[in-house]
């Protein structure tokens, strides 16, 4: 066996301290995200505990994404994926982010429920 071809396809594991400021980066980037939200919210006197809740999982969900390209572009730069693979892996990424936040820009946030609504449901008039 030639050693010289060995050694030229040689792979290294990826190492979590080498991931580390890209992480960082990433969750900064989520909290920053959060933060600006939720300053916007309580500016225009929308923010609410369910929004603020709402607001904080989609940061989470945001910062997680960015740290699955993080590390797609750190196994791509160690030679363990291809360049298409990386790319797949970012766009998919993106792509889930886009849908869901689409999803959920037409849902409204604030449901109440209150027993004995006087609008005429049929709970509240049974004929009695």
């Amino acid at each position: 066996m030639d050693l010289r071809f060995a050694q030229g396809f040689a792979v290294t594991p990826l190492d979590l301290s080498n991931l580390v400021p890209h992480l960082l980066g990433a969750w900064a980037t989520g909290l920053i995200w959060v933060a600006i939200q939720l300053g916007r919210g309580a500016w225009h006197g929308r923010l609410s505990f369910r929004s603020a809740r709402v607001t904080a999982a989609q940061g989470a969900s945001c910062a997680c994404a960015l740290s699955v390209c993080a590390m797609a572009a750190a196994a791509y730069s160690n030679n363990l994926i291809s360049h298409g693979v990386e790319g797949l892996i970012i766009v998919s990424q993106w792509a889930a982010m886009a849908s869901a936040a689409t999803a959920c820009d037409g849902v409204t946030p604030e449901l109440e429920f209150r027993g004995g609504d006087p609008s005429g449901s049929s709970d509240s008039d049974s004929g009695s």
